[in-house]
């Protein structure tokens, strides 16, 4: 309780202005690209500048109210645009806030229709922009927070998916879940070290390696994998399609929320379930499975925004001095 309005408090003040001049800087020199132009800042400086997010627990909602205006502005480009946040990536680790807060941001994306630019002048698909991983093994947030919830706001009488929107921490909703992440059931858990874990939420049919373990540069090769030419054009994005192989034995599977249709492809709000073989609960977070997972996806991400904004930043060169 403490903890939960010490990161209103905090989120609601001088912070908010850091993280609204951290982000002017980052569009000044990222310039979001989508259609002809960029979107905004200086366009001989485009792609000059690249920002992670990452916020744990309280820290996730210390972020996301923070940052929640910034998510709305970039739910509000026109429907032919890509969808941005807060820089080129957000992650939030086991959020420890209710579905409501999240809610209007993720009901406006399911509103627009999926976007897919046919090459990278033009933006490029959409990657995802906003990354929730949620262990299943955290029971702080599955099973405290919606004691927590249901003791104080008794008198609200909620219904239906409102209900389990406001007692449920976002992570726990299954109206957002997009997909599920796994550890093959073949390799070793850091987190079980006698080898006897728990059964996966998944153990059938995934992969313990892919063609890229044996390249020097894993990461570069999974990307053009996911993501030809940066451009998000790959399976990373598309929903229904079969288990993707992410690195180190995890794989990554796109799932159907049981009460909501489910997103259209190329979705910019990921909420993921993780295997407990991953993250083993609430703390868990800086694990090297976990870490190598979020490197990969802003890697994406950057590798996408460097190649849309490369020939802007050519076009828009000043001009050299001559020589004298």
């Amino acid at each position: 309780m403490g903890s939960e309005l010490a990161a209103q408090i905090v989120s609601a003040g001088a912070v908010q202005g850091l993280f609204e001049r951290l982000h002017r800087f980052y569009l000044d020199h990222s310039c979001h690209p989508s259609g002809k132009k960029p979107l905004s800042g200086n366009a001989s400086e485009c792609g000059k500048v690249h920002m992670l997010t990452i916020g744990h627990s309280y820290g996730a909602l210390f972020n996301f109210r923070s940052l929640l205006g910034n998510m709305e502005t970039g739910l509000s480009t026109p429907p032919g645009d890509r969808v941005y946040s807060f820089g080129d990536l957000v992650v939030l680790l086991n959020p420890a806030f209710e579905g409501t807060r999240y809610a209007p941001p993720y009901y406006s994306a399911k509103q627009r229709p999926s976007y897919l630019g046919p090459d990278a002048v033009t933006g490029g698909a959409q990657l995802p922009v906003v990354v929730t991983l949620q262990s299943v093994g955290d029971w702080a947030t599955g099973d405290t927070f919606p004691i927590f919830r249901h003791v104080t706001t008794i008198g609200g009488n909620p219904l239906g998916i409102e209900k389990t929107e406001s007692d449920h921490a976002m992570g726990w909703v299954p109206a957002f879940e997009t997909h599920r992440l796994y550890l093959s059931p073949t390799l070793h858990s850091p987190n079980y070290p006698d080898g006897r874990r728990p059964k996966s939420l998944c153990d059938d049919g995934l992969a313990d390696v892919d063609v890229c373990d044996a390249s020097p540069t894993p990461v570069d090769c999974r990307v053009k994998i996911w993501a030809p030419n940066g451009i998000g054009t790959g399976a990373f994005s598309i929903f229904g399609k079969s288990s993707i192989y992410v690195g180190n034995g995890m794989s990554l599977l796109a799932t159907v929320p049981p009460t909501e249709k489910r997103p259209g492809n190329f979705f910019p709000y990921w909420v993921v379930q993780v295997d407990k073989a991953i993250m083993k609960d609430h703390d868990d977070v800086w694990n090297p499975l976990t870490t190598e997972f979020i490197v990969e996806l802003y890697h994406a991400a950057v590798a996408q925004a460097e190649v849309q904004a490369k020939p802007i930043r050519d076009a828009n060169k000043p001009p050299r001095a001559p020589e004298q």
